[in-house]
């Protein structure tokens, strides 16, 4: 019962963040926001930052394809740009000694893409 009960809290969880991440996602490529539409597509991702400044992306597809993770300044810069070819995945990065401001995530495959903004004070 324990087990269920923690299932949904994570279920319940991430359903949340892919509502508050709606509202981030670029117009520049095919978004894929819901869960079952990324479930249906093969390819999920979820970033995740915590208050002390670190950000966590997790990625998972169902067949190894190159996914791109890339990160841009208010600029649009490129701070860091990396293709990973596995079923699933996750990067950290410690946004804490960077300059103050906004940063881009986009995991991308294909046309498909996910984009969250960061704030960083």
């Amino acid at each position: 019962m324990k087990t269920i009960a923690i299932l949904l809290t994570a279920i319940s969880f991430v359903f949340s963040s892919a509502q508050a991440f709606a509202g981030d996602q670029s117009k520049k490529c095919q978004t894929v926001s819901s869960l079952p539409e990324a479930a249906e597509k093969g390819l999920q991702a979820n970033i995740f930052q915590n208050a002390s400044g670190r950000v966590t992306v997790i990625m998972m597809q169902a067949e190894k394809t190159p996914l791109t993770i890339r990160v841009t300044d208010s600029d649009q810069n490129t701070i860091f740009s990396e293709s990973v070819v596995e079923d699933s995945a996750r990067q950290h990065f410690d946004m804490s000694r960077t300059e103050a401001g906004k940063y881009t995530f986009t995991i991308s495959r294909g046309g498909e893409c996910f984009v969250k903004n960061v704030e960083v004070h």
